[in-house]
């Protein structure tokens, strides 16, 4: 009796010396992941941070919401942020729960795979074991294992789906009752992400040419089974994204969704220069499939392998790619395409003759471990995704950024305008408005007449609208100088924008050697100057605004940095000078009171409403500088 046609073994009640094996293969696999994995810690995205934003408001009781304000959907995986804000509940880290639940999701494929194959015998479980290789040294495996979204979780489940089916496709007559488990899983790949539900359709589509290819064999309510329980799953979602959003789709496919010619280009090149990377691989796949279509036993295997992978790349394709490092969305893809090079390598090891075997597969062995997957894992480490993978650490300079605003405003609670809306607002907690729309209903209505022509999920953005809001701090990037967006030069170019904000310069601590830049309200009233009828106070980082015109040198002023108190200080050397335009041209006489470490060095005047400071006996920290004068002083102002 061949594989394909012998009834599946139960997945438990097996001997004890009978686990020992996959047990062993299985942690072999897990040890090779976490390998790789490594190589490419501490990678996290900006986004998985949106999601983990998401998760700690729902856990502080904000609902599923990225700031204050009227909620939206700036997610696409669902489930993902539930299992994770069940984690954080549980008492875990998101950050880690996040790495933990990639890595546990990845680490679970070979698991699903050596435990619901039919064949529990020595050979075939090293077999499946050795091709099962080709996922943990992947690149795309290993970067997103602890990259923090959702793609490990789709892959595990739709690995799941695909190997129940064809567990039940193996039997003379397939059960209609045999769909629940699938279809569930089907469901809930659904709700991981809302494109989710094309492996439904795919899966139903593989079932049809199934029926096809064996004369209508298959009971064709197999396909509404594989179509109506993943929809109602979505239109659940959608009941809930109505109630709650107030909107039929979720927000992110209005900043990235656009059907143009550009976007079929980038995602064809997309997916062209992951097959390159990724060749030894994908010539693997591409001979497997070809190989189990045409043997009898292998068929319904290769269709239901087959049908949804290439479903999916033509769908990324039309996406238009993605803009992450290491291929991302290719993973769904890797994962099914190793499930037919397994099947393909399990019907050769069927047919080789039982004299030969022996040595044909010590000879497959050394082909696999000595040529094919050094050469695999170098041509990939060797790619430009990959190095951007292995050296892209600027979610955590934004962490930085992140706590030191954390420190330094959270009682006033400032609103800041930001680019980066996953690192700043996560670590800050802060509201915030996201400059690129993700989160921000507002400014998807407003789509430029090239939308879909530009960088996929950057090319939105509405200046009048942020700063109609008033933010009291605008941050580009993460505060440093990285890749130009349209919003950034159409923010910058506008009056408002320039007569508003200038910038100021913030460190962490005295010693640090991370500075950035933060655009700051002129006129705020959570962070900037306080006005009482006969007195004024203003934070000593205020003074680097007009700094450059009080020093004698014309020298930029330090960077203010956050002291042991989490207040900020604003130091100034010998010789150096800060200043501030107050605006009011009449407090020559007002009585200047400098806060701060070694004031007792610095000279301060006011002249034609300018105040200037100058360091003339030695450096000194100003926390603030508080000007007093009489009522009358100022009354014809």
């Amino acid at each position: 009796m061949s594989e394909s046609s012998r009834a599946p073994r139960p997945l438990f009640g097996r001997s004890i010396e009978r686990l020992i094996l996959p047990v062993v293969l299985t942690i072999l696999l897990a040890a090779i992941l976490l390998w790789h994995a490594a190589q490419f810690y501490p990678f996290f995205s900006d986004d998985a941070l949106i999601s983990l934003q998401y998760a700690k408001r729902l856990l502080a009781g904000h609902g599923l919401t990225w700031t204050d304000g009227v909620p939206v959907e700036g997610y696409s995986n669902l489930l993902w942020i539930l299992l994770l804000a069940l984690a954080g509940g549980l008492g875990a880290d998101l950050i880690e729960a996040a790495r933990l639940l990639g890595l546990m999701s990845l680490a679970l494929v070979p698991v699903v795979v050596l435990w619901l194959s039919p064949d529990h015998r020595p050979i075939p479980l090293i077999i499946r074991s050795a091709l099962l290789v080709f996922i943990p040294l992947n690149v795309t495996a290993a970067t997103w294992a602890i990259g923090g979204l959702e793609m490990p979780l789709l892959s595990v489940l739709l690995c799941t789906t695909a190997l129940l089916l064809v567990r039940e496709f193996n039997l003379d007559r397939p059960r209609s009752v045999g769909m629940i488990a699938p279809a569930s899983l089907l469901g809930l790949i659904a709700i991981t992400r809302p494109d989710g539900f094309l492996f439904a359709v795919a899966f139903a589509i593989a079932v049809v040419l199934l029926s096809l290819f064996h004369g209508g064999k298959y009971d064709i309510r197999i396909f509404f089974y594989l179509i109506g329980v993943p929809l109602a799953f979505v239109l659940a979602q959608l009941l809930f994204r109505l109630w709650y959003y107030g909107d039929w789709l979720p927000n992110p496919a209005y900043v990235k969704i656009a059907f143009t010619i550009e976007r079929w280009q980038h995602g064809w090149e997309y997916v062209v220069s992951a097959l390159s990377a990724q060749r030894y691989f994908w010539v693997s796949v591409a001979v497997a499939f070809l190989t189990s279509l045409m043997t009898a036993s292998k068929r319904p295997q290769a269709v239901f392998y087959g049908t949804p992978l290439v479903a999916w790349l033509l769908y990324v394709i039309a996406e238009g790619g993605d803009f992450f490092p290491s291929f991302r969305f290719m993973l769904p893809a890797i994962v099914l395409g190793t499930l037919i090079i397994i099947e393909a390598g399990l019907w050769i090891n069927t047919v080789i003759p039982d004299g030969k075997r022996s040595a044909l597969l010590v000879i497959g062995a050394i082909l696999l471990f000595v040529i094919i997957y050094p050469r695999y894992y170098a041509r990939q480490h060797a790619s430009f995704d990959t190095q951007r993978a292995m050296t892209e650490r600027w979610e955590w300079d934004g962490k930085i950024l992140g706590e030191l605003l954390n420190g330094a405003f959270q009682v006033q609670q400032p609103l800041i305008a930001v680019t980066a809306a996953g690192c700043v607002p996560y670590w800050s907690d802060l509201p915030a408005i996201d400059m690129f729309g993700l989160n921000d209903k507002k400014i998807t209505q407003k789509r430029p007449t090239a939308f879909g022509t530009g960088f996929l999920g950057h090319e939105l953005g509405d200046a009048a609208y942020v700063l109609g809001r008033d933010p009291d701090m605008i941050i580009l990037n993460i505060g440093v100088k990285m890749v130009e967006y349209p919003i950034y030069t159409d923010t910058m170019k506008t009056p408002e924008f320039a007569f508003l904000y200038l910038p100021v310069s913030l460190q962490n601590s005295d010693r640090s050697d991370h500075t950035f830049v933060v655009w700051m309200r002129r006129e705020s009233s959570r962070i900037g100057i306080q006005k009482w009828t006969d007195s004024l106070r203003i934070p000593g980082y205020y003074l680097q605004m007009d700094g450059i015109a009080a020093s004698h040198d014309h020298a930029s002023p330090a960077p203010a940095y956050l002291d042991k108190r989490h207040v900020l200080m604003q130091p100034i050397a010998m010789g150096q000078g800060l200043g501030y335009d107050l605006l009011i041209p009449d407090l020559s006489t007002a009585r200047i009171t400098i806060h701060g470490h070694r004031t007792e060095n610095v000279r301060s005047s006011v002249k034609d409403g300018f105040l200037a400071l100058e360091a003339i006996d030695g450096a000194a920290t100003i926390e603030s500088v508080v000007l007093e004068w009489r009522r009358d002083s100022t009354r014809r102002n």
